[in-house]
């Protein structure tokens, strides 16, 4: 019986220790796996532009200059006036129109005389198409006269032609034997284009003049001497341009090659304190943000702003404000946020990055080669970050 239990034991103790051995090699291979398995992801990104717009005041009073007053910067009103005038082509497509040939001869004189011929001479073709001299020549005797200027009689493609021979029919008959015309160019310009002066190219130019206009006030505004501004105040310039007089040349509807817009406005000029504003613009901003993300860069030339409206019973003035930045994801951003990767595949984590309009490129790598998802540690996971 003794050696029976002797057995048993024996038995016992060898399975025992099997699992103990079996037990110790499986939490050997759980270390090493979750001590070995690591993710590290490289994400490339760049900076985005945001932007913001919103309403503001200007307003000359006090409180405004000392910025307690909300949504409202100090600004001082002032008027001028202004004109300009500029020439634009006529860019509509035209029609084909009748016009006036013409071109140059050379006048030759066999007779003994001088001959002068007036202007409006005529000159005649074979075929009978008629011609006639531009300003009174004289031609010198046994001489001839080169480069005389000549015009088609009537308008129109007739008036196109080749070189030719000219008689004079105004003279005798001997003389024309005498005194003759001949061309070595062609006559040209016996059509033409003909372009009419629409409404909507009007109206397009006169948009343009508008901005030449309020450009040019811009520029040389100055704020009048009887009008003081708070020394500690960077003045920039809102304008609002009323057109109070347009003068077309030609007018709409005729046939032109270019067309001159005269424009005359008087405009309400608002002196704004725009380090105020620019501030206002960057705070506005940064309250847009999505979560996480920061303000990289900026310019002060990236804020615009124009005069929507001016009361000049209030002598508030209403700005249209706009100002865009670049924006990166700070450290606080869900980009870093390794809690969201764990037990995510390859895919799942580049889609997770993707979903950030920052992210360029992103690769993910797992070790040991047979890992497939990220780890649960956090620690075990990491993320590189570079700038494109």
């Amino acid at each position: 019986m003794e050696q029976i239990s002797h057995i048993r034991t024996t038995r016992f103790y060898k399975k025992t220790a099997i699992l103990f051995c079996a037990f110790a090699v499986l939490l050997l291979v759980a270390i090493l796996y979750y001590s070995l398995n690591k993710t590290t992801i490289a994400v490339t990104i760049g900076a985005q532009t945001r932007t913001v717009d919103f309403e503001v005041y200007a307003d000359p009073t006090d409180e405004a200059a000392a910025g307690t007053m909300e949504d409202t910067i100090f600004g001082i009103a002032a008027t001028t006036a202004a004109d300009a005038s500029e020439t634009y082509d006529n860019t509509n497509e035209g029609g084909t129109v009748d016009s006036i040939a013409t071109g140059t001869v050379t006048i030759r004189n066999t007779w003994s005389q001088p001959q002068p011929l007036s202007a409006t001479t005529r000159l005649l073709t074979p075929e009978g198409v008629l011609f006639r001299i531009k300003n009174r020549v004289d031609v010198p005797a046994n001489g001839s006269l080169e480069n005389v200027e000549v015009y088609a009689d009537v308008p129109g493609d007739s008036g196109n032609i080749g070189p030719k021979t000219f008689t004079i029919p105004g003279l005798s008959k001997e003389l024309q034997q005498k005194i003759t015309a001949e061309s070595t160019t062609a006559m040209t310009g016996g059509t033409r284009t003909a372009r009419v002066l629409t409404q909507d190219l009007v109206d397009n130019a006169k948009e343009k003049l508008e901005q030449q206009l309020l450009t040019q006030i811009q520029t040389t505004a100055e704020l009048p001497s009887d009008i003081q501004a708070p020394n500690s105040i960077h003045l920039g310039k809102a304008v609002l341009v009323e057109t109070t007089d347009t003068k077309i040349s030609p007018a709409v509807g005729e046939v032109c090659d270019t067309f001159t817009l005269t424009m005359s406005a008087n405009a309400t000029v608002i002196f704004i304190d725009d380090n105020s504003l620019l501030s206002k613009a960057l705070t506005s901003l940064t309250d847009s943000l999505a979560d996480g993300e920061i303000i990289s860069a900026y310019k002060s030339t990236d804020l615009t702003y124009t005069a929507e409206t001016y009361s000049t019973d209030t002598k508030q003035a209403k700005l249209n404000v706009s100002l865009s930045v670049t924006a990166i994801p700070g450290s606080e951003h869900p980009l870093y946020n390794k809690e969201a990767l764990a037990g995510k595949d390859s895919m799942e984590i580049e889609s997770y990055f993707r979903s950030y309009d920052f992210v360029r490129n992103v690769s993910v790598n797992f070790s040991p080669f047979w890992v497939h998802t990220a780890p649960s540690v956090q620690s075990q996971i990491e993320i590189k970050v570079t700038m494109e």
